[in-house]
């Protein structure tokens, strides 16, 4: 395909671009950026968009030409379309019959995708039972309900149910669980209105919202990996990964590992944060999430620096860090808005002219929360002083992004060695960055560049893949996930994100079918064997979620 377009869809009056390629080779061959560039194509190339019929629609098509793109190894053009804003289905095709995948044209067309992607969290659940009345096809056994043992004090065993699988594997582990929390509750609590459906959950109709429903799965069991003394352990997991098994066929014991600074300031900032959303519909519960996240900042207080090293025997995810500056930094904005509390308020002075980035919202670095948290909050909550710290951040981040993604080929605001492992997440990261930007400047070409990373993860990329699986005509199909795997059809349910294209290729699997040198955006495979390009992963699902809620 050398005609790349989103294939979930556009709003009708929003701006609507389709990325045009010289190269369409997506098996590693390029050209090269000082090589004589292809002649100039006539002008129109022959382009036009056509109905489903393939009749012209006359709209008039302004085309651009972008030069060489590095990240992709292509020369790309433009093209924008933006003048049609009548809902319904079409297609781009040049005069040398090349054909777009569906366009798909409408003010519902992320609806599907925004339910599928909430929804696949229901799908990850732990030590629980899947019914066939809420998972269809993918229907299984409830997993993982053994005794767990304390990593250090093997003797002390207990029970610790639920929580969400993390990623492609079986374990729980503490600051994605808190992250992922973050993501979806401030999706939630910013864009509520586009909250009115059910997710078929078996808590549906108890009076509370769907997402918070599915939430509060997360939550009590995040709630059971505090110790009595504040601090959170950083993950429950065997010491290995297990074999590609169906949830319920993994026998591994598992472990509830010692505590970290890293899981309890994320604790903290998710538990405060939940509890001024829960405070609405059940406020015994909101009690108890703030009284956990106190006794996590009463410990985090106690214990100044970073305690948790990594144990060589435990080979799982590791989450390891190197500073807590910024969890530290999201705890005390989020219980400073809770409770009021002076403490906080001075303590999130000291955190904020620290050196933390401040726009961030993966695992590693959760310093845009407090942003949220903060510009977001009612007037008079924080000090003009610490909103205008973080307004000018993001503004001033939005600004670079912005104009980094009108340099880009693919209007995608990455540059060719910023692709790693878990690439969307920071495609997703960037989208919500120019999202508050736009929001608190009210700069509506912010607005525009986020959709247009939402684009890129839906197929307008050099692969023609959308990143998300079941959505779109040409989806991800085949994720690093166990439970897919051991699948008798291979599934997977609708709505997964995948890691996306990383030129590290840090798998044997893409190592050998990547050639070195693939330009970034190229270096994906679709197959489970390639876990460093093809992962799942919660928190890329979630950070994605809070990136499309603003446009549904």
């Amino acid at each position: 395909m050398i005609i790349h377009v989103d294939q979930v869809g556009y709003l009708p009056t929003e701006r609507k671009l389709a990325i045009y390629t010289e190269n369409c080779c997506n098996c590693g061959h390029t050209i090269q950026e000082n090589a004589p560039l292809p002649s100039e194509v006539p002008a129109g190339f022959g382009l036009q968009l056509v109905d489903e019929e393939r009749i012209s629609t006359g709209v008039e098509l302004t085309i651009t030409k972008h030069g060489f793109e590095e990240a992709a190894g292509e020369v790309t053009w433009i093209i924008d379309f933006s003048k049609c804003e009548t809902e319904g289905t079409y297609y781009l095709i040049d005069d040398k019959g090349n054909e777009s995948y569906p366009i798909h044209i409408g003010v519902d067309v992320y609806k599907k995708a925004f339910y599928d992607m909430n929804r696949m969290f229901y799908f990850q659940r732990c030590g629980s039972e899947l019914l066939p009345e809420h998972a269809g096809s993918f229907a299984r056994p409830c997993c993982h309900t053994a005794e767990v043992s304390d990593y250090e004090n093997p003797e002390h065993r207990f029970i610790l149910n639920g929580g969400w699988h993390d990623a492609g594997d079986y374990g729980r582990y503490a600051t994605a669980g808190a992250v992922t929390i973050g993501h979806l509750l401030y999706a939630f609590s910013m864009f509520r209105n586009n909250y009115h459906f059910d997710m078929n959950l078996p808590e549906t109709g108890n009076g509370l919202p769907d997402i918070l429903n599915e939430v509060r799965y997360e939550l009590d069991w995040l709630l059971g990996m505090q110790f009595e003394d504040g601090g959170v352990s950083h993950k429950l997991t065997s010491l290995e990964h297990a074999g590609y098994v169906l949830p319920h066929e993994d026998h591994l014991p598992f472990y509830r590992l010692p505590v970290s600074s890293l899981a309890t300031g994320d604790f903290a900032g998710a538990m405060a944060l939940a509890s001024r959303i829960y405070k609405e519909y059940d406020a015994a519960y909101a009690e108890r999430l703030k009284a956990a996240a106190l006794r996590a900042w009463d410990w985090l207080e106690a214990h100044p620096s970073l305690v948790f090293e990594p144990y060589p025997e435990v080979r799982t995810g590791g989450y390891g860090d190197r500073s807590d500056l910024d969890e530290r930094l999201w705890a005390c904005a989020e219980l400073a808005r809770l409770t009021g509390e002076e403490r906080f308020h001075t303590e999130l002075y000291r955190f904020s002219y620290s050196h933390i980035n401040r726009t961030r919202f993966g695992w590693a670095d959760v310093s845009g929360f407090a942003g949220i948290c903060i510009l977001f909050a009612p007037d008079g909550t924080f000090g003009e002083e610490i909103t205008a710290c973080f307004r000018n951040s993001f503004s001033d981040r939005g600004y670079i992004l912005h104009h980094t993604t009108l340099e880009n080929g693919y209007r995608l605001s990455m540059r060719a060695n910023e692709f790693h492992w878990g690439s969307n997440n920071d495609v997703m990261n960037n989208a919500i960055v120019l999202l508050i930007a736009g929001m608190v400047t009210g700069n509506r070409e912010y607005i525009s560049d986020a959709s247009e990373h939402l684009h890129y993860l839906f197929g307008r990329n050099p692969l023609d893949i959308s990143y998300v699986s079941g959505e779109g005509a040409n989806a991800m199909k085949d994720p690093h996930n166990r439970a897919s795997f051991a699948m008798k059809e291979r599934m997977t349910p609708p709505g997964f994100v995948s890691g996306g294209p990383n030129p590290r290729r840090n798998d044997e699997y893409a190592a050998n079918v990547i050639p070195e040198g693939t330009p970034s955006l190229k270096c994906f495979v679709d197959d489970y064997r390639s876990y460093s390009t093809n992962e799942i992963a919660i928190y890329w699902n979630s950070i994605a979620v809070l990136a499309l809620a603003y446009f549904v």
